[in-house]
């Protein structure tokens, strides 16, 4: 079982944290309208009655969206049946959407795993509903625990300390905006909060199934790690607060870069300098800013490594110019006064080039 921070004691200590978090993350000048992405689990449900119980104050509107992956037979099918009763008794409007590919449909490369497959069709619907709707935010479900595993996760792929940022609070993806305000709360919380309301939810039966990575890691290996050393999971969102601070500093920095910079489409051509040693930890965040800008909102980011970035450095740092191939197909050119980021190749390097590794120039 997963461990548990102490829960907040009362539905409305809960409800009181949950609508100080939201009005935080919250932007700037946008209406108060909420597409609220319900899957009918606990976590969903739950933000589904706190964000319910704000009509009226600082919510204006509420939108309950359900996506149908088609993957679990009559279970899933429950599930919409669940959030469309929902909806009617929240008298909340109710938008689905349907995961329907013809079975020769190839993902996109880093969309071939199915959960990530799903996940991407997932987001696609919630961002377009809420532009058809005109809804600026879209808020989901995830929670502490959740943070937890994906930490681990990101660890797990060699995401080093890029793997510590986990999952957001908020991002803009393509004019609407995500928020995650029940981070700050465990699954425990969420399910006390539904249990003494008296609100029902579903449970995913495939939650329990050690088929798939994150269900491993909440089922065997954070018990484990827990037992061994009960500071474990807050150790993990220390990291994480504290990767958070960091890129925040940064993000002054990379204001100053980008007007340093000239952005064109597909490629970023920026000044060599930017990134000298004396810069430390904050190039490594400024460039991968960057080059989280080069690529469509919706392609996908696991946290970048840093073998390829030392050696785009160490190519920087030598004074010498060539070529680093970055993931994601980007291409990055260092040259006498500039260096040129461009995207272009769909995550396909040239036959004379191997990926990662640096060519010496002219």
């Amino acid at each position: 079982m997963m461990p548990q921070a102490d829960p907040i004691c009362s539905p409305t200590a809960l409800e009181i944290a949950f609508r100080r978090e939201l009005e935080q993350l919250w932007p700037e000048g946008a209406s108060r309208r909420l597409l609220l992405a319900a899957s009918g689990g606990p976590d969903s449900t739950a933000l589904a009655w706190l964000c319910h119980n704000l009509l009226g104050e600082c919510l204006e509107g509420l939108v309950l969206a359900h996506f149908h992956h088609h993957l679990r037979g009559e279970e899933a099918d429950e599930d919409e049946a669940f959030v469309r009763a929902l909806a009617l008794m929240l008298k909340a409007p109710y938008r689905r959407g349907d995961w329907v590919r013809h079975p020769d449909e190839r993902l996109p490369r880093e969309d071939r795993n199915l959960q990530a497959g799903a996940r991407h069709a997932r987001y696609a619907f919630l961002v377009q509903t809420a532009l058809e709707l005109g809804i600026p935010v879209v808020a989901t479900g995830h929670q502490r625990d959740d943070q937890i595993e994906t930490i681990l996760l990101n660890l797990a792929r060699g995401g080093g300390d890029g793997a510590y940022r986990g999952i957001r609070e908020r991002l803009p993806r393509k004019g609407v905006w995500i928020l995650r305000p029940l981070l700050p709360f465990s699954r425990a919380d969420l399910r006390s909060y539904l249990d003494r309301a008296g609100h029902g939810y579903r449970i995913d039966s495939s939650n329990a199934s050690a088929k798939y990575t994150r269900n491993r890691l909440r089922l065997e290996r954070i018990p484990i790690q827990a037992e061994a050393d009960p500071d474990f999971p807050e150790g993990l969102l220390e990291r994480h607060a504290r990767a958070r601070h960091a890129e925040s500093l940064a993000s002054e920095a990379l204001v100053a870069l980008r007007a340093r910079g000239l952005r064109e489409s597909g490629r970023w051509v920026l000044p060599r300098n930017s990134f000298g040693p004396e810069h430390g930890e904050t190039r490594f965040l400024c460039l991968r800013e960057l080059l989280r800008e080069l690529l469509p909102e919706d392609t996908g980011w696991y946290p970048i490594r840093r073998a390829p970035l030392r050696r785009l450095f160490a190519l920087l740092d030598s004074g010498g110019q060539g070529v680093v191939n970055l993931p994601k197909g980007i291409r990055a050119e260092v040259r006498e006064r500039t260096l040129i980021l461009e995207s272009g190749w769909g995550g396909c390097c040239p036959a004379s080039a191997k990926p990662d590794s640096p060519e010496r120039g002219n």
